[in-house]
């Protein structure tokens, strides 16, 4: 990819998703590889679901270091977080969900600790999955988050 502005028609949501995932990883990897970071303004609305449903998939999951990129909200409706025409509740549960779900098995020292290269051979060539979030705390936690993202 270049950075020269083209126009592309996509056939279809899936094909635009697809692209448009493309574009933000590449992008993503450009900005960590100059500066160490990739910051991002969220667009608000349901047309950007498609996209970070995509980014948290096993396709793209791996490719950025999530860490270091920094979301940002632009747009922004006048309801509570948990409302459901939120933008931010979108986000969350698109982006951050998926993107933290992966990031602790990772980061977070305890019972479970895998890289990204377990996680994609595990998910590679593995065909649909379903994906389950759940928290727990306390001296019980995984045992709690387990239940949790079971009954999820």
């Amino acid at each position: 990819m270049s950075g020269a502005p083209e126009v592309r028609i996509a056939e279809d949501a899936q094909e635009l998703g697809q692209e448009a995932a493309d574009l933000f990883v590449w992008l993503g990897q450009q900005a960590v590889a100059a500066s160490g970071r990739f910051r991002v303004v969220l667009s608000g609305g349901t047309t950007p679901k498609l996209l970070y449903a995509m980014l948290v998939s096993p396709a793209f999951s791996g490719q950025l270091e999530w860490p270091r990129v920094e979301f940002y909200f632009g747009d922004e409706r006048c309801v509570p977080p948990d409302h459901p025409e939120s933008n931010f509740r979108m986000a969350d549960e698109t982006l951050n969900q998926g993107i933290h779900g992966i990031a602790d098995l990772i980061l977070t020292p305890g019972l479970i600790n895998l890289d990204f290269a377990d996680v994609r051979s595990v998910m590679e060539r593995a065909g649909s999955a379903i994906m389950a979030m759940g928290t727990g705390a306390g001296e019980n936690r995984a045992i709690m988050a387990a239940e949790r993202a079971i009954s999820s």
